[in-house]
């Protein structure tokens, strides 16, 4: 092969030279045949003038030549007409190419534009929560319905969509002959646009354009528009419209145009007759359309986004507004990768504007779906928590209850259920306003004596206290700042184990003071109380999406604390917080003073396939891990004999948590009749498989952490360990009965 390549290659180049001397000896033939026949024509030209006249009296040889000169004149002015029409021929395909090509693509192609399919949310197992049902939006352009088929095309729509001629007819009018906005220039200088406001003509607006100055960047341009009420009104409004123009440096002519002409009231609009029409009922309508034979009516490919588990995780998931973007919850916060990409299709149509089913896409930019959501939530767990939480809903009727379910080593978020709820499928279900939100996340609560178990975890990790460490309870009633500080019941000396179990506030106070102020706010800080607990998605490498309107609850700073804060604070009054925040702090104690950071998000799916997983992240460790150790044994009495939250026990696992019942601040003192009833604990105690809060906001009647809360947290845990298929780690015999009567109020 080596030794054939040179002769290959010198072979092509002689038979290169060869056809190139070929066509060198062809081009030199043709200039000779073109000399001789040049040469013969003007030969032959002399013979035809000498041959005019008869040949036995030949002409003077004057009258010869003029003769010679008239058909050399005709000859010169055919080749000069041949020769501009050659050069106007180059001109149009050559030199002015780009400028018609523009003008017939204008003419022969057209451009439509294309929507990809809005990303859908996911639950962790790939159960869908939010998708997309294809469906049809019919549009119409009245301007372009002749007017002769008007009625026939009303009649059509009405019939088909089952909606009133005369709501048709109406928009029909309002669209042709009402509402215009005419731009008169987007180029205005600052100058100018003062000169402009300062005639203060009320159909005038003036905006400044979020774009640069190309000529000066520094300089901002704005935009003058002309809002006419009714075309009718026109001719009325015309002086103060050229008041305007004249400013602009427009003329009347000029001016007329731009308001008459397709940039004003001539310009065609298009309104949406009916959203989201079925494909058949499209179908049907084309059909009569077609028998009519009207134009100016069209169906574009839509969606409606659907929610298949109706209110589970709808304040979580969010809804869509009138423009089909994100409004609130997940939708909103990840509009950015749900959203899809537009693109454009380029084709070339007929006369009638038709695409030709022969000829191919000229220019195509396909649509590009949005990414798929799949959060860390749970379908069956989620399912489990608002089941329960619905009950006791009904049977309380409170303002507002939660029951949220975070696992304590990643910090990921399974389940969040909250009241009220609405059904995003149907919007009229809305009946708070709030209930849009993820108030779980916005709303914040004093949390009572739910707080003890965070300060007094903190004070054993600093050393100041331990688990027998004794503080006398001054028999229920203790002064201290000038203000008294009661107990539920009369207690004297409790050691800090005893003091979590019976939720001494008297207890708290004393060995919050013995921490000292600026430990006990460090602590708090540390766990995150008054910051945003930023729940969101937590990709490895890359920046997080949170959630941007997060609570940080009521944390005053350290400089701000009076005389009684030492002793209010740890036990849950004068600082809020959301449940969230609750739920990490408990979360670190059940992960060994390890806390977590919290997220919602497990992983996102692109177009293409490609997953990008949250991850993990240590947020802080507020406490030593002996101190959590030391305060799950603690929090494990108190869903025993004895302490407040014996209804909180689950038959075969140790549970640990604490009970709170927080009186609401009315504005001038605490309510004697709303309270906030909470239970937070972890289970199964030594290693807890999740975290679970349950928080109900306002009970009637009245009623007591221990006594609604404790409960409700039982038989959410106890179904969710038999889904996670978490084996008992206690003999059923020895563990109190959810049933025990021996309950305290806190």
């Amino acid at each position: 092969m080596t030794t054939q390549a040179p002769d290959n290659t010198s072979a092509r180049l002689q038979h290169a030279l060869a056809i190139a001397r070929k066509a060198l000896g062809r081009l030199a033939s043709a200039a000779v045949l073109t000399g001789k026949s040049i040469a013969k024509a003007w030969k032959s030209l002399s013979i035809f003038a000498s041959e005019l006249e008869p040949s036995d009296d030949p002409l003077p040889n004057s009258v010869r030549y003029t003769a010679i000169a008239r058909y050399s004149l005709v000859f010169i002015i055919f080749a000069t007409c041949l020769a501009s029409l050659i050069s106007h021929i180059y001109n149009l395909q050559v030199t002015e190419h780009e400028k018609f090509e523009k003008f017939a693509r204008q003419r022969c192609l057209k451009t439509k534009c294309t929507t990809g399919m809005r990303g859908c949310i996911f639950d962790k197992g790939n159960n869908l929560l939010a998708g997309n049902i294809i469906t049809q939006d019919i549009l119409a352009e009245p301007k372009r319905i002749p007017k002769k088929k008007l009625f026939e095309t009303i009649a059509a729509l009405s019939e088909t969509l089952d909606i009133k001629p005369s709501e048709i007819a109406t928009k029909f009018y309002k669209i042709a002959n009402t509402d215009f906005d005419i731009t008169l220039s987007d180029q205005v200088d600052p100058t100018t646009a003062l000169a402009i406001q300062a005639l203060r003509n009320p159909l005038v607006t003036i905006t400044q354009n979020p774009h640069k100055n190309q000529n000066k960047p520094d300089r901002p341009t704005f935009t003058v528009n002309v809002n006419l009420d009714n075309i009718k009104n026109l001719e009325y409004h015309m002086p103060t419209i050229l008041e305007v123009a004249q400013k602009l440096g427009l003329s009347e002519k000029e001016t007329a145009e731009i308001v008459k002409g397709k940039q004003g009231i001539a310009r065609p609009r298009q309104i949406v007759v009916k959203r989201d029409v079925d494909y058949m009922t499209a179908v049907r309508l084309n059909e009569r359309l077609e028998k009519i034979k009207a134009p100016g009516i069209s169906v574009k490919k839509s969606s409606i986004r659907c929610y298949p588990q109706g209110r589970m995780l709808s304040n979580l998931i969010g809804v869509l507004d009138e423009h089909q973007q994100g409004a609130t919850g997940i939708e909103s916060l990840f509009e950015s990768y749900l959203a899809p990409t537009h693109g454009h299709v380029t084709y070339i149509k007929d006369a009638r504007g038709r695409r030709l089913p022969l000829e191919e896409t000229v220019r195509e930019l396909p649509a590009i779906n949005g990414y798929d959501i799949h959060l860390t939530i749970c379908r069956e767990i989620q399912s489990i928590a608002e089941e329960e939480l619905a009950k006791v809903v009904e049977a309380r009727n409170p303002k507002r209850a939660y029951a949220i379910m975070m696992e304590p080593s990643t910090g990921a978020i399974l389940a969040m259920a909250q009241y009220p709820d609405f059904d995003p499928n149907d919007r009229t279900s809305i009946t708070d306003p709030i209930a849009m939100q993820p108030h779980a996340l916005v709303e914040c609560f004093e949390p009572g004596s739910i707080m003890k178990g965070v300060a007094l975890s903190y004070a054993i990790s600093t050393g100041s206290v331990n688990l027998d460490t004794t503080f006398y309870c001054e028999q229920g009633a203790w002064r201290f700042a000038g203000r008294m500080l009661h107990d539920t019941h009369s207690y004297e000396d409790l050691t800090v184990l005893e003091i979590i179990k019976k939720s001494s506030n008297i207890g708290t106070a004393k060995a919050a003071i013995e921490t000292g102020a600026d430990k006990l706010y460090a602590g708090l800080a540390a766990f995150g109380f008054g910051k945003t607990p930023k729940l969101g998605f937590y990709p490895n490498g890359q920046q997080p999406v949170v959630f941007k309107k997060e609570a940080t609850g009521i944390f005053r700073p350290l400089e701000r604390w009076d005389s009684l804060s030492i002793s209010r604070f740890p036990i849950g009054q004068g600082i809020s917080c959301s449940p969230i925040q609750m739920l990490q702090a408990y979360a670190a104690i059940a992960n060994n003073g390890v806390m977590m950071q919290p997220y919602i998000v497990d992983r996102i799916i692109d177009e293409h396939g490609v997953v990008t997983r949250s991850v993990p992240i240590v947020k802080g460790q507020p406490i030593s891990p002996r101190a959590a150790r030391q305060m799950t044994e603690a929090l494990m009495e108190v869903t025993t004999k004895g302490g407040t939250a014996t209804r909180a026990a689950i038959k075969g696992y140790k549970v640990a948590g604490k009970t709170g019942t927080a009186e609401i601040w009315a504005g001038k003192q605490y309510s004697t009749t709303d309270v906030v009833a909470s239970f937070i604990g972890f289970v199964p105690a030594e290693n807890p498989a999740f975290v679970l809060i349950v928080s109900i906001n306002t009970p009637r009647p009245k009623a007591h952490g221990g006594t609604i809360a404790a409960p409700a947290f039982a038989k959410i845990a106890e179904r969710t360990l038999k889904h996670l298929l978490v084996q008992p780690t206690e003999p059923i015999d020895q563990v109190a009965s959810q049933n025990s009567p021996q309950y305290q109020r806190r």
